[in-house]
């Protein structure tokens, strides 16, 4: 079992080590939640539309409200302009302690920055692309530059540009919320008829290597794609359904030659329970052991005798992806990365090389 513990951990003497101790001794898994760095008061820009089902903000939102935190949010696609009036009117009514933005591009620089100079909270960018690509890279610089800390998802080959920039910027991985994602048990005659195949890919076919992945997959295997159109999206039951019919799930990345960056459906795939075959970044085995958690290919010749020998084989598919899935779920939640974000803040934590893998 997983156990939370809210307490003073700051003396060697306290009673609550001893009831941690105790839990380990009974086998459980337990956190440490000293309490006095919770509750924070966060208020929180992003997208958070539909419900959650396609925007991570609403995971992190239940994150920090398990950890006891008291959270607002601000729904970044109600405001057309005024951004600066309006968020510093939040502020000042709610007074948070951190004020953390997701994605904040559709704020002006200079709006961004008085917002950043006057709000009176310690200001966070957590951004899950990676940010130094053509689109993205001219209005995230400059707002990585006004706030106290940034967290992204970034290759660490980058931490050069973000040294030179003056940008206090970590490493943060995204992950999966364990009370949305997980592995279903139970499927219908109705859900084999939909999810069973031999290989499924979920994703968008935005340029031509994509459109290249599912002709290469179409053409030679059982196969069905996800997540293409609004009418075919799977999320949460839906995508753990997918994962449970599907023999193999192929991964692929928006960038394929990024170091450390990778696609957040490697965690959500293994989050549910699937056996992922995705493609190769360097630093992946940094979180994952290969043929242990996932298989990564390198080629589409690889790609393809991978395909050839794993589809037979159930049972070791079956064993990979049940340890993925445990690995996912006690090594790579929110929980945890929303915990170590609080812990770099609280300390004052200034570094732009630090990071955080297996948080």
């Amino acid at each position: 079992m997983k156990i939370a513990v809210w307490g003073d951990f700051s003396g060697v003497t306290c009673k609550e080590w001893y009831v941690v101790k105790a839990l380990h001794r009974l086998g459980h898994e337990v956190f440490e939640i000293p309490k006095q760095h919770f509750p924070k008061r966060i208020l929180i820009y992003g997208a958070f539309k539909n419900n959650g089902v396609q925007d991570p903000e609403n995971w992190i939102v239940s994150s920090l409200n398990r950890m006891g935190n008291i959270v607002q949010t601000i729904e970044k696609d109600n405001l057309i302009k005024y951004h600066k009036r309006h968020i510093l009117e939040r502020c000042n009514q709610f007074k948070p302690d951190i004020l953390l933005f997701i994605k904040p591009n559709n704020i002006p620089a200079d709006e961004f920055r008085e917002i950043c100079r006057e709000c009176g909270s310690i200001t966070a960018i957590w951004n899950f692309d990676w940010m130094l690509a053509e689109g993205h890279k001219e209005w995230f610089v400059p707002m990585a530059k006004a706030v106290d800390y940034v967290f992204g998802t970034d290759g660490w080959k980058d931490e050069e540009f973000y040294k030179k920039e003056k940008i206090n910027r970590f490493l943060l991985r995204q992950g999966i919320d364990p009370v949305r994602h997980y592995a279903i048990k139970e499927i219908t005659e109705q859900d084999l008829a939909k999810y069973s195949c031999d290989v499924a890919f979920v994703g968008s076919l935005y340029t031509a290597e994509r459109e290249y992945l599912d002709r290469f997959l179409r053409e030679r295997y059982y196969y069905k794609l996800f997540g293409n159109r609004p009418e075919n999206q799977v999320w949460y039951e839906e995508f753990a359904k997918l994962c449970k019919c599907a023999k193999i799930i192929v991964g692929d990345n928006f960038v394929n030659d990024v170091d450390g960056y990778w696609s957040d459906r490697v965690y959500l795939t293994l989050g549910h329970g699937g056996f992922l075959l995705t493609r190769y970044v360097q630093g992946l085995e940094h979180e994952f052991k290969n043929e242990e958690h996932l298989v990564w290919w390198h080629d589409y010749n690889d790609l393809k005798n991978k395909i050839n020998y794993w589809l037979p084989k159930e049972k070791e598919r079956k064993e990979i992806a049940s340890k993925g899935y445990l690995e996912v779920q006690t090594k790579h939640t929110y929980d945890l990365r929303l915990k170590k974000m609080l812990e770099i803040i609280n300390s004052g934590q200034k570094s732009f090389t630090d990071i955080i893998t297996n948080a």
